[in-house]
Protein backbone atom coordinates (compact mmCIF):
# COMPACT_ATOMS: atom_id res chain seq x y z
CA UNK A 1 0.00 0.00 0.00
CA UNK A 2 1.31 3.26 -0.97
CA UNK A 3 2.73 6.05 1.90
CA UNK A 4 0.10 8.27 0.03
CA UNK A 5 1.39 11.22 2.83
CA UNK A 6 4.92 10.83 2.06
CA UNK A 7 3.73 11.02 -1.78
CA UNK A 8 1.96 14.21 -1.11
CA UNK A 9 4.37 16.21 0.58
CA UNK A 10 6.97 15.03 -2.10
CA UNK A 11 4.74 16.80 -4.68
CA UNK A 12 4.30 19.81 -3.06
CA UNK A 13 7.93 20.30 -3.09
CA UNK A 14 7.77 20.83 -6.99
CA UNK A 15 4.20 22.35 -7.06
CA UNK A 16 2.80 24.83 -5.56
CA UNK A 17 -0.55 22.61 -5.47
CA UNK A 18 -1.27 18.92 -5.95
CA UNK A 19 -4.92 17.44 -6.75
CA UNK A 20 -6.04 14.13 -5.29
CA UNK A 21 -9.26 12.38 -6.90
CA UNK A 22 -11.50 11.67 -4.23
CA UNK A 23 -10.04 14.34 -1.60
CA UNK A 24 -9.24 17.45 -3.39
CA UNK A 25 -6.60 19.80 -3.74
CA UNK A 26 -3.48 20.38 -1.96
CA UNK A 27 -2.14 23.72 -1.83
CA UNK A 28 1.29 24.96 -0.26
CA UNK A 29 0.59 28.63 0.79
CA UNK A 30 3.56 30.90 1.75
CA UNK A 31 3.59 33.44 4.63
CA UNK A 32 5.79 35.60 4.94
CA UNK A 33 8.40 37.23 8.31
CA UNK A 34 6.93 38.97 11.13
CA UNK A 35 6.36 39.77 14.50
CA UNK A 36 5.00 38.24 16.91
CA UNK A 37 4.35 40.29 20.33
CA UNK A 38 3.03 37.58 22.04
CA UNK A 39 6.25 35.91 21.92
CA UNK A 40 8.64 38.93 21.24
CA UNK A 41 10.06 36.65 18.34
CA UNK A 42 10.64 37.38 14.85
CA UNK A 43 9.15 34.66 13.04
CA UNK A 44 10.76 33.58 9.74
CA UNK A 45 9.06 33.02 6.35
CA UNK A 46 6.92 29.49 6.25
CA UNK A 47 4.80 26.99 4.24
CA UNK A 48 1.80 26.16 5.26
CA UNK A 49 -0.67 23.05 3.84
CA UNK A 50 -4.56 24.00 3.33
CA UNK A 51 -7.01 21.83 1.84
CA UNK A 52 -9.68 22.66 -0.99
CA UNK A 53 -13.06 21.05 -2.37
CA UNK A 54 -11.89 20.40 -5.72
CA UNK A 55 -12.25 18.03 -8.96
CA UNK A 56 -9.23 16.74 -9.95
CA UNK A 57 -8.08 13.60 -12.15
CA UNK A 58 -4.95 13.19 -10.09
CA UNK A 59 -2.08 13.12 -13.52
CA UNK A 60 0.85 14.88 -11.61
CA UNK A 61 0.48 12.68 -8.52
CA UNK A 62 -0.11 9.59 -10.81
CA UNK A 63 3.21 10.51 -13.31
CA UNK A 64 5.50 11.06 -9.78
CA UNK A 65 4.17 7.33 -8.46
CA UNK A 66 4.73 5.93 -11.79
CA UNK A 67 7.90 7.43 -11.62
CA UNK A 68 9.25 6.55 -8.31
CA UNK A 69 7.94 3.17 -8.29
CA UNK A 70 9.15 2.30 -11.96
CA UNK A 71 5.45 0.76 -13.18
CA UNK A 72 3.17 1.85 -15.60
CA UNK A 73 0.45 4.46 -15.33
CA UNK A 74 -2.30 2.54 -15.47
CA UNK A 75 -0.74 0.35 -12.47
CA UNK A 76 0.20 3.56 -10.46
CA UNK A 77 -3.67 4.96 -11.24
CA UNK A 78 -4.85 1.55 -9.53
CA UNK A 79 -2.30 1.51 -6.70
CA UNK A 80 -4.12 5.23 -5.89
CA UNK A 81 -7.29 4.33 -6.50
CA UNK A 82 -6.97 1.58 -3.79
CA UNK A 83 -4.74 3.60 -1.32
CA UNK A 84 -7.70 6.25 -1.62
CA UNK A 85 -10.29 3.96 -0.76
CA UNK A 86 -8.92 2.33 2.19
CA UNK A 87 -8.35 6.19 3.67
CA UNK A 88 -12.08 7.10 3.12
CA UNK A 89 -13.01 3.67 4.54
CA UNK A 90 -10.25 4.51 7.52
CA UNK A 91 -12.05 8.17 7.97
CA UNK A 92 -15.66 6.34 7.81
CA UNK A 93 -14.63 4.59 11.02
CA UNK A 94 -12.39 7.00 12.79
CA UNK A 95 -12.92 10.98 13.47
CA UNK A 96 -9.69 11.62 11.93
CA UNK A 97 -6.53 9.47 9.53
CA UNK A 98 -3.31 11.09 9.68
CA UNK A 99 -1.08 11.71 6.51
CA UNK A 100 2.87 11.45 6.80
CA UNK A 101 4.37 14.54 6.36
CA UNK A 102 0.98 16.66 5.54
CA UNK A 103 -1.11 16.33 8.69
CA UNK A 104 -4.45 15.04 9.83
CA UNK A 105 -7.45 14.62 7.61
CA UNK A 106 -11.36 14.71 9.28
CA UNK A 107 -15.11 15.73 8.11
CA UNK A 108 -16.43 18.74 9.27
CA UNK A 109 -19.81 19.20 10.55
CA UNK A 110 -21.33 19.71 6.84
CA UNK A 111 -19.52 16.29 5.43
CA UNK A 112 -16.60 18.34 3.87
CA UNK A 113 -12.89 17.00 4.14
CA UNK A 114 -10.70 19.76 6.20
CA UNK A 115 -7.23 19.32 6.65
CA UNK A 116 -5.24 20.04 9.98
CA UNK A 117 -1.94 21.16 9.24
CA UNK A 118 0.84 20.39 12.13
CA UNK A 119 4.25 20.58 9.62
CA UNK A 120 6.18 23.52 10.50
CA UNK A 121 7.91 24.26 6.99
CA UNK A 122 10.33 27.28 7.68
CA UNK A 123 12.92 28.33 5.06
CA UNK A 124 16.05 26.85 6.88
CA UNK A 125 15.57 29.43 10.01
CA UNK A 126 14.09 29.36 13.16
CA UNK A 127 12.58 32.34 15.37
CA UNK A 128 14.96 35.02 16.93
CA UNK A 129 14.02 36.65 19.79
CA UNK A 130 14.47 40.29 20.40
CA UNK A 131 17.23 41.50 22.10
CA UNK A 132 16.37 43.31 25.27
CA UNK A 133 18.59 46.79 25.92
CA UNK A 134 19.13 48.08 29.56
CA UNK A 135 19.30 50.95 29.71
CA UNK A 136 22.24 52.63 32.38
CA UNK A 137 21.13 56.04 34.40
CA UNK A 138 24.10 58.97 34.98
CA UNK A 139 24.87 59.90 38.72
CA UNK A 140 26.12 63.36 39.02
CA UNK A 141 28.04 61.73 41.96
CA UNK A 142 29.91 59.54 39.78
CA UNK A 143 31.05 62.82 37.39
CA UNK A 144 31.81 65.10 40.45
CA UNK A 145 34.27 61.84 41.90
CA UNK A 146 36.14 61.63 38.20
CA UNK A 147 36.53 65.19 37.55
CA UNK A 148 38.39 65.36 41.48
CA UNK A 149 40.45 62.20 40.25
CA UNK A 150 41.58 64.07 36.52
CA UNK A 151 42.60 67.51 38.44
CA UNK A 152 44.73 65.00 41.00
CA UNK A 153 46.76 63.15 38.27
CA UNK A 154 47.39 65.98 35.85
CA UNK A 155 48.68 68.02 39.78
CA UNK A 156 51.32 64.84 39.72
CA UNK A 157 52.43 64.77 36.65
CA UNK A 158 53.07 68.67 36.66
CA UNK A 159 54.81 67.71 40.12
CA UNK A 160 57.15 65.07 38.05
CA UNK A 161 57.83 67.41 35.51
CA UNK A 162 59.34 70.71 37.54
CA UNK A 163 61.17 68.45 40.30
CA UNK A 164 64.16 67.82 37.80
CA UNK A 165 64.18 69.76 34.07
CA UNK A 166 67.61 68.08 33.29
CA UNK A 167 66.55 64.77 34.06
CA UNK A 168 63.15 65.45 31.49
CA UNK A 169 65.10 66.58 29.27
CA UNK A 170 67.53 64.50 28.33
CA UNK A 171 65.22 61.46 28.66
CA UNK A 172 66.32 58.54 26.41
CA UNK A 173 63.27 56.63 24.45
CA UNK A 174 64.43 53.13 23.87
CA UNK A 175 63.72 52.08 19.93
CA UNK A 176 60.88 49.63 19.78
CA UNK A 177 62.11 46.22 18.80
CA UNK A 178 60.55 45.21 15.88
CA UNK A 179 57.59 42.69 16.08
CA UNK A 180 58.28 39.42 14.30
CA UNK A 181 56.11 39.76 10.90
CA UNK A 182 56.39 36.09 9.42
CA UNK A 183 53.68 34.21 11.42
CA UNK A 184 50.98 36.89 10.97
CA UNK A 185 51.41 36.47 7.22
CA UNK A 186 51.19 32.93 7.45
CA UNK A 187 48.09 33.55 9.35
CA UNK A 188 46.94 35.85 6.84
CA UNK A 189 47.51 33.64 4.26
CA UNK A 190 46.20 30.63 5.87
CA UNK A 191 42.68 32.67 6.64
CA UNK A 192 42.90 33.53 2.45
CA UNK A 193 43.37 30.03 1.51
CA UNK A 194 40.11 28.61 3.79
CA UNK A 195 37.98 31.79 2.72
CA UNK A 196 38.60 30.48 -0.96
CA UNK A 197 37.40 26.81 0.66
CA UNK A 198 35.11 27.81 1.51
CA UNK A 199 33.72 30.63 -1.10
CA UNK A 200 34.30 27.42 -3.64
CA UNK A 201 31.77 25.14 -1.68
CA UNK A 202 29.10 27.75 -1.80
CA UNK A 203 29.99 28.16 -5.95
CA UNK A 204 29.66 24.19 -6.37
CA UNK A 205 26.44 24.20 -3.84
CA UNK A 206 24.63 26.51 -5.79
CA UNK A 207 25.63 25.12 -8.95
CA UNK A 208 24.42 21.37 -8.25
CA UNK A 209 21.10 23.30 -6.87
CA UNK A 210 20.43 24.93 -9.84
CA UNK A 211 21.29 21.87 -12.15
CA UNK A 212 18.96 19.67 -9.94
CA UNK A 213 16.10 22.05 -10.52
CA UNK A 214 16.84 21.99 -14.73
CA UNK A 215 16.66 18.41 -14.20
CA UNK A 216 13.39 18.85 -12.29
CA UNK A 217 11.61 20.79 -14.67
CA UNK A 218 12.57 18.69 -17.40
CA UNK A 219 11.36 15.27 -15.89
CA UNK A 220 8.27 17.31 -15.23
CA UNK A 221 7.94 18.55 -18.74
CA UNK A 222 8.28 15.12 -20.07
CA UNK A 223 6.04 13.74 -17.93
CA UNK A 224 3.25 16.80 -18.72
CA UNK A 225 4.18 15.61 -22.70
CA UNK A 226 3.21 11.99 -21.65
CA UNK A 227 0.14 12.73 -19.60
CA UNK A 228 -1.09 14.99 -22.79
CA UNK A 229 -0.48 12.15 -24.94
CA UNK A 230 -2.16 9.60 -22.96
CA UNK A 231 -5.30 11.98 -22.14
CA UNK A 232 -5.73 12.61 -26.20
CA UNK A 233 -5.43 8.65 -26.83
CA UNK A 234 -8.18 8.46 -24.25
CA UNK A 235 -10.28 10.89 -25.46
CA UNK A 236 -9.82 9.12 -28.94
CA UNK A 237 -10.96 5.74 -27.58
CA UNK A 238 -13.91 7.48 -25.80
CA UNK A 239 -15.55 8.61 -29.31
CA UNK A 240 -14.98 5.81 -30.84
CA UNK A 241 -16.87 3.83 -28.27
CA UNK A 242 -19.44 7.01 -28.39
CA UNK A 243 -19.97 5.94 -32.25
CA UNK A 244 -19.87 2.31 -32.21
CA UNK A 245 -22.91 2.97 -29.14
CA UNK A 246 -24.51 5.27 -30.96
CA UNK A 247 -24.51 2.98 -34.20
CA UNK A 248 -25.73 -0.37 -32.03
CA UNK A 249 -28.40 1.68 -30.04
CA UNK A 250 -31.44 1.32 -32.45
CA UNK A 251 -30.61 -2.51 -32.60
CA UNK A 252 -30.76 -2.56 -28.36
CA UNK A 253 -33.76 -1.31 -27.88
CA UNK A 254 -35.99 -4.01 -28.17
CA UNK A 255 -33.31 -6.17 -26.07
CA UNK A 256 -32.97 -3.20 -23.44
CA UNK A 257 -36.81 -2.82 -23.19
CA UNK A 258 -37.02 -6.94 -22.24
CA UNK A 259 -33.73 -6.47 -20.03
CA UNK A 260 -35.30 -3.30 -17.94
CA UNK A 261 -38.68 -4.83 -17.64
CA UNK A 262 -36.70 -8.50 -16.25
CA UNK A 263 -34.73 -5.99 -13.62
CA UNK A 264 -37.66 -3.81 -13.10
CA UNK A 265 -39.49 -6.77 -12.03
CA UNK A 266 -36.75 -8.42 -10.20
CA UNK A 267 -36.10 -4.84 -8.06
CA UNK A 268 -39.80 -4.58 -7.05
CA UNK A 269 -39.40 -8.19 -5.87
CA UNK A 270 -37.18 -7.45 -3.96
CA UNK A 271 -37.63 -4.02 -2.50
CA UNK A 272 -41.68 -4.33 -2.27
CA UNK A 273 -44.03 -2.14 -4.06
CA UNK A 274 -44.82 1.26 -2.66
CA UNK A 275 -41.67 1.55 -1.10
CA UNK A 276 -40.12 5.38 -1.91
CA UNK A 277 -36.36 5.77 -2.00
CA UNK A 278 -33.89 8.47 -1.93
CA UNK A 279 -31.25 8.10 -5.12
CA UNK A 280 -28.11 10.10 -5.57
CA UNK A 281 -28.37 10.18 -9.11
CA UNK A 282 -24.42 11.15 -10.77
CA UNK A 283 -25.60 10.06 -14.59
CA UNK A 284 -28.27 9.96 -16.81
CA UNK A 285 -27.90 8.01 -20.50
CA UNK A 286 -29.64 7.26 -23.39
CA UNK A 287 -29.61 3.40 -23.07
CA UNK A 288 -28.60 0.76 -20.54
CA UNK A 289 -25.58 -0.59 -22.76
CA UNK A 290 -24.06 2.92 -22.06
CA UNK A 291 -25.21 3.13 -18.43
CA UNK A 292 -23.79 0.11 -17.59
CA UNK A 293 -20.71 0.67 -19.92
CA UNK A 294 -20.62 4.10 -17.59
CA UNK A 295 -21.20 2.17 -14.20
CA UNK A 296 -18.71 -0.85 -15.12
CA UNK A 297 -16.13 2.09 -15.18
CA UNK A 298 -16.73 3.55 -12.48
CA UNK A 299 -16.80 0.94 -10.19
CA UNK A 300 -13.26 -0.10 -11.76
CA UNK A 301 -12.64 3.48 -9.76
CA UNK A 302 -13.68 2.24 -6.41
CA UNK A 303 -17.24 4.10 -6.70
CA UNK A 304 -20.26 1.42 -5.97
CA UNK A 305 -22.74 2.29 -8.66
CA UNK A 306 -25.93 0.76 -10.15
CA UNK A 307 -28.21 1.50 -12.89
CA UNK A 308 -31.78 2.25 -12.36
CA UNK A 309 -34.55 1.31 -14.94
CA UNK A 310 -36.84 3.83 -15.04
CA UNK A 311 -39.61 5.20 -17.44
CA UNK A 312 -37.99 8.71 -18.61
CA UNK A 313 -39.24 10.57 -21.79
CA UNK A 314 -36.67 9.32 -23.80
CA UNK A 315 -36.06 6.43 -22.02
CA UNK A 316 -33.35 7.69 -20.42
CA UNK A 317 -31.32 5.39 -17.55
CA UNK A 318 -29.91 6.77 -14.22
CA UNK A 319 -27.23 5.83 -12.67
CA UNK A 320 -27.37 6.16 -9.15
CA UNK A 321 -24.10 5.64 -5.99
CA UNK A 322 -26.68 5.21 -3.29
CA UNK A 323 -30.29 4.82 -2.18
CA UNK A 324 -31.36 6.12 1.21
CA UNK A 325 -34.69 5.57 2.71
CA UNK A 326 -34.89 9.01 4.40
CA UNK A 327 -34.71 12.48 2.34
CA UNK A 328 -32.34 14.09 5.01
CA UNK A 329 -29.43 11.05 5.21
CA UNK A 330 -29.70 11.94 1.33
CA UNK A 331 -28.99 15.16 0.99
CA UNK A 332 -25.81 14.76 3.77
CA UNK A 333 -24.52 11.66 1.34
CA UNK A 334 -24.93 13.95 -1.61
CA UNK A 335 -22.66 17.20 -0.46
CA UNK A 336 -19.73 14.19 -0.10
CA UNK A 337 -20.26 13.48 -3.64
CA UNK A 338 -20.64 16.84 -4.65
CA UNK A 339 -16.97 17.48 -3.39
CA UNK A 340 -15.83 14.29 -4.46
CA UNK A 341 -16.15 13.16 -7.78
CA UNK A 342 -19.62 14.23 -9.37
CA UNK A 343 -20.09 18.37 -8.69
CA UNK A 344 -23.77 17.77 -10.62
CA UNK A 345 -25.37 15.17 -8.58
CA UNK A 346 -28.53 15.26 -7.75
CA UNK A 347 -31.48 13.69 -5.53
CA UNK A 348 -34.08 11.78 -7.26
CA UNK A 349 -37.26 10.21 -5.55
CA UNK A 350 -37.88 6.79 -6.91
CA UNK A 351 -41.25 4.82 -5.99
CA UNK A 352 -40.52 1.12 -5.56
Amino acid sequence: MLNLGEYIHQGLKGHPELGVPGIGLFKRTRIPARFDKESNSFVPPRYVLTLEPHDTDGSALINKIAKSEQISLEEARGSLDRSINKLLADLEERSAVTLDGVGYLQYDQEGILSLTDVQEYYEGLSPVKELSVTTVEENPEDDHLIEEAVVEEEYVNESKNTSNPEENAYEVIPDPEPEPEAPAKKSNALIWIVAGIIIAGFVLAGWWYLDQRRIDQNNLKVTDELTAQNLRADSLAQKQRTDSVEATRKLALKADSLKSDSLLTDSLNRQGKGKISYEIIVASLPDVPTAEEYVERMNKQGHHMRVILSKMPGNLKKVSCGSFLKEDEAYRALVKVQRTFAKDAWIARIEK
